[in-house]
């Protein structure tokens, strides 16, 4: 989320009249509570013997590191070469290919142009290979992007469905093999040989596509533009099984008939879960892709919108929904995984925060991220058959030991009265009186700030400051009417 200059932050942290003084220098504050998480994005293979995590290297770059849970072996197979380029994930395929993503920017006549590409890489790192389309001198536009994964394909490992931005060529008159078709498709790639299969022509409406997890494109989303400028409009069609032809499905957005968005197609029951406004709120329904449109309510809350759906791994079936009121909420309507979740609240009590971020094919190998407001996070592997949880990295290693503030949900009246949701973080050790204050607004406004570890607002507090957090109107999760 946008946050104010740091820089302007901590002059008025220097500057600002506190009743006590903080407890260390105010530079060994900036660096522990402003240093980059020294693990993020793990991801478990398909058999649940490699792990592979985004670590902080040095000057600002990162590292992709594989770790081999069974005999301990590690090795850093990847990099960003400098500190403008970002390494932002890779995930398995199978066991021995992974895809990365990286972005940074790149100068266009003086002005900076965000950019990101994926890449197809070995698990030890010997082959790297693009996935996108090969750029030419001769591409019509820009290539901002080359595409994004759809579909791990878990049936088939080491092949993935891509989305590919194709982009025609321009100025090629008198010659038979330039490019001629432009728009957004989807290939079949295998990473091992690179042997690209077209599944879904080229269109230029289309903005991106959904799958069922098992290798089924189902939905197609085209965002209406006008003069080459986005309407806010966003049209959905979906494919019955094992049809090409592509029927209406709904709207999203601005003048929008139904209100629809979907969030997951579900091919074990072949659904598609949505939220649609109920009485103001995003609630979750789930209607059949078969032609018949029998739709059901998942569920609603009159409080909070619903944020999402989870599915544990990757092609399985929806498992549960998540909502945010004081804190984030996962509700399991799969009685398995609600057992499991149980069992590790009271395994990790004092991290409410718990998400099982990953899961081998089989189920047996989970990654487990928990967290609370006092503690940054960590990441486990949890064995299932031997009921044995290890820990695998801690988020802010140089935070351990600590004394961190804890963070309180409140409300306060608005000027007209209505109530506004905020999170207010307390040094700590104070009674929280008298005490200066900054009030630390999310950017957006589409977005929101949840209960949990803020590295911001925590150096804040160990400088003696309180920081209020403000949901203001405009954020999302609390409905069309706030």
């Amino acid at each position: 989320m946008m946050r104010p200059a740091i820089g302007l932050l901590c002059a008025a942290v220097a500057a600002g009249s506190l009743n006590a003084a903080p407890a260390r220098p105010l530079a060994d504050d900036a660096r522990v509570f402003g240093k980059r998480e020294s693990a993020r994005t793990p991801d478990l293979s398909p058999s649940g013997a490699k792990v592979v995590m985004m670590l902080a290297g040095p000057g600002g770059l990162t590292v992709a590191k594989v770790v081999n849970l069974n005999t301990g072996a590690a090795k850093n197979i990847l990099g960003s070469k400098d500190s403008k380029e970002r390494l932002n994930w890779c995930q398995f395929a199978s066991d021995d290919y992974l895809v990365c993503h990286y972005s940074g920017n790149s100068k266009l006549d003086g002005d900076l142009v965000p950019f990101s590409r994926l890449i197809a890489i070995s698990s030890d790192g010997g082959t790297m290979r693009p996935l996108g389309q090969k750029a030419s001198d001769k591409d019509s536009g820009l290539r901002q992007f080359d595409g994004q994964v759809i579909d791990w394909l878990p049936q088939q490992p080491g092949a993935v469905l891509m989305a590919r931005s194709y982009m025609a060529e321009v100025g090629t008159t008198g010659t038979n093999v330039a490019r001629t078709t432009s728009g957004l498709g989807v290939d079949r790639i295998d990473l091992a040989s690179m042997k690209v299969s077209q599944v879904e022509n080229p269109r230029d409406a289309a903005s991106s596509y959904m799958t069922d997890g098992q290798g089924n494109i189902r939905v197609q989303v085209i965002e209406e533009s006008y003069d080459r400028n986005l309407t806010g409009k966003i049209r959905f069609k979906y494919r019955k099984v094992g049809s090409k032809s592509w029927e209406t499905l709904g709207e999203f957005g601005s003048g929008a008939s139904t209100d629809l968005y979907p969030l997951a197609v579900e091919g074990q029951s072949n659904s598609l879960y949505f939220v649609r406004k109920a009485k103001g709120r995003d609630a979750l329904y789930r209607m059949a892709l078969d032609g018949s449109a029998a739709t059901t309510l998942v569920a609603a809350r009159p409080d909070v919108d619903i944020d999402g759906v989870i599915r544990v791994g990757k092609g399985q079936k929806v498992i549960g929904y998540t909502y945010t009121d004081t804190q984030s909420r996962i509700v399991y309507f799969d009685p398995e995984y609600e057992k499991l979740a149980s069992s590790l609240g009271k395994a990790l009590v004092n991290f409410p925060l718990i998400d099982i971020a990953g899961a081998s094919s089989n189920g047996q190998r989970m990654l487990i991220s928990a967290g609370s407001d006092t503690h940054p996070g960590a990441y486990y592997i949890l064995d299932r058959a031997t009921k044995k949880m290890q820990e695998l990295a801690i988020i802010r290693p140089d935070l351990e030991g600590r004394a961190l503030a804890s963070v309180k949900s409140i409300t306060y009246a608005a000027a007209d009265g209505s109530k506004i949701p905020a999170y207010l973080t307390i040094p700590a050790g104070s009674t929280g009186k008298n005490l200066p204050a900054v009030v630390l607004p999310h950017g957006g406004p589409s977005s929101r700030d949840v209960w949990g570890f803020d590295w911001l607002a925590q150096f804040l507090a160990a400088r003696g400051y309180a920081v209020i957090q403000p949901n203001y109107r405009g954020s999302s999760g609390s409905g069309t009417e706030f």
